[in-house]
């Protein structure tokens, strides 16, 4: 048996389904109910783990509207795939639904020797995804993982999205007299505090060492804004003592906005850098804006 944040979500309603889902993979996934995905702080609690939504194609076209909204509202969520299911006489809607991000489209009636090999298939390669676009030490978006999801998201029809780039002040002193260990902590920690302030559809990605990158989708008005960012800034002033001396890790942040400092990932990346660089050069522990 593996451990809970190794086993991936199965959301599902399909008894018949289930049988088969409990025979391949026995104790290695967890059973939610199709209510979890209105509910964000169930979701929440999976963040970090594979879910594989299964769903009927729908019998009309209002109703698969209304599934390609919801499919839609996850789609910024790489650890979450949906298969759908249906029935003879659905071919048409099928092919519609298979024009979407879906995993799979599974014909009812289904040989189980099948259907086990499909949606084993579809785990494996969930997996997979999940090592190639996870950083391993503190599960953020690695890079590549956190440019391909911001380039999805810049598809979309964006009013106002921000790109923030924060970096760690004198992290390498720090991990020189504390030691690789306790830097590591400091590193997940950061993550940990950054999940916990940030919205679901906020994306958080380590760039590399101990630079680290937010982007917003959607900012809001700028007092929102202002407030969710003073947290952030706030969070992330580290504290705590180590052997009765005061230990602190703080950082410097640099921001860019879509789309009046660029258009696309390398243009808001790297004014974002410039401005955190700029937070640096400025005394550090600082917050500055491309441009002002």
């Amino acid at each position: 048996m593996v451990e809970n944040e190794e086993k991936f979500v199965l959301v599902c309603e399909d008894r018949a389904f289930l049988k088969v889902m409990t025979e391949t993979f026995g104790d290695d996934y967890l059973v939610e109910s199709a209510e979890i995905l209105k509910e964000e702080q169930t979701l929440e609690k999976y963040r970090r783990q594979v879910k594989l939504i299964v769903e009927a194609v729908p019998s009309s076209e209002k109703d698969c509207a209304f599934l390609e909204q919801k499919l839609r509202h996850f789609q910024t969520d790489e650890m979450m795939a949906f298969v759908l299911t249906c029935r003879p006489g659905q071919k048409r809607l099928a092919a519609k639904m298979a024009e979407l991000e879906v995993a799979d489209i599974l014909f009812l009636p289904c040989e189980e020797t099948i259907l086990r090999k499909r949606i084993g298939n579809i785990i494996k390669l969930m997996f997979l995804k999940k090592q190639a676009l996870r950083d391993p030490l503190t599960k953020a978006y690695n890079r590549r993982g956190f440019e391909k999801l911001v380039q999805k998201l810049l598809r979309e029809r964006l009013e106002k999205a921000a790109f923030i780039m924060i970096d760690l002040d004198d992290f390498k002193r720090f991990n020189d007299q504390y030691g690789h260990h306790m830097g590591d902590q400091v590193l997940t920690g950061v993550v940990g505090t950054l999940e916990q302030v940030l919205d679901r559809e906020d994306v958080v990605g380590r760039m590399g060492g101990d630079e680290f990158a937010i982007f917003i989708p959607h900012v809001g008005s700028p007092e929102a804004f202002h407030q969710k960012l003073s947290l952030i800034f706030r969070q992330l002033e580290i504290q705590w003592l180590e052997e009765e001396d005061a230990v602190q890790v703080l950082s410097s942040m640099g921001i860019s906005f879509f789309p009046e400092h660029g258009q696309n990932f390398e243009e808001l990346y790297r004014r974002a850098d410039e401005a955190q660089y700029r937070s640096k050069a400025d005394g550090k522990h600082r917050i500055r804006i491309y441009g002002e």
